[in-house]
């Protein structure tokens, strides 16, 4: 407890970096993960992992300060990523990464990340970790990468993508005030007769 309060004196702020991220990451998802890390603090607090333009959102409703965009802006116009690496990112549908020691990362049958045995060691795969050849390493990439072809084209650029995807935000975060999607009598309980739009497991 004492830790804890000496920790909330001196963040400037955290980043709650999901499973769906790119490199090394932990087993609990982005959301979830953002809802534990928000329940320990009030410092600002950055989402990653699957952010979407309207999962984006989402997080910020949800508590977040902002989110952490990743390879979702790798298609960008100022990307300097390899061809090869570019051309294996905007074909990906979302389905082509897998966790090796710990760390998520881009694969495909013809590439050697693909046979790396499940019980390698953070301490042997690291090392083998990056960003500029397919070949000879393990390309970090979360599922979100699955959304950098989308992004170059609606986006093209760093600077639209940041105007437009707080623009989007604010929209999104203003429609749900006025719908209120989880009032009673809201959504699906108008046609299901239940009293709100939602139920709690037990």
């Amino acid at each position: 407890r004492i830790m804890g309060l000496a920790y909330r004196s001196i963040l400037d702020g955290l980043v709650a970096r999901g499973a769906e991220s790119g490199g090394r990451v932990g087993t609990t998802g982005a959301f979830v993960l953002g809802q534990q890390v928000r329940a320990l603090t009030d410092a600002p607090l950055w989402v990653q992992g699957g952010i979407g333009r309207h999962t984006a959102a989402a997080a910020v409703t949800g508590g977040a300060t902002g989110v952490v965009l990743d390879a979702q802006v790798a298609l960008l116009r100022e990307s300097t990523l390899s061809r090869p690496i570019r051309l294996a990112l905007a074909a990906m549908d979302g389905s082509e990464t897998r966790v090796v020691a710990g760390h998520r990362v881009y694969t495909r049958p013809d590439l050697w990340v693909a046979d790396v045995d499940d019980r390698s060691t953070a301490n042997d795969f690291a090392p083998r970790v990056g960003g500029t050849s397919l070949r000879d390493q393990a390309l970090p990439a979360g599922q979100d990468a699955a959304l950098a072809a989308g992004f170059a084209a609606r986006y093209g650029s760093v600077g639209a993508l940041v105007a437009g995807l707080r623009r989007e935000i604010a929209e999104h975060v203003a429609a749900a005030r006025r719908v209120e999607p989880l009032a009673p009598g809201a959504g699906v309980s108008a046609t299901t007769r239940a009293a709100t739009p939602w139920s709690r497991a037990r």
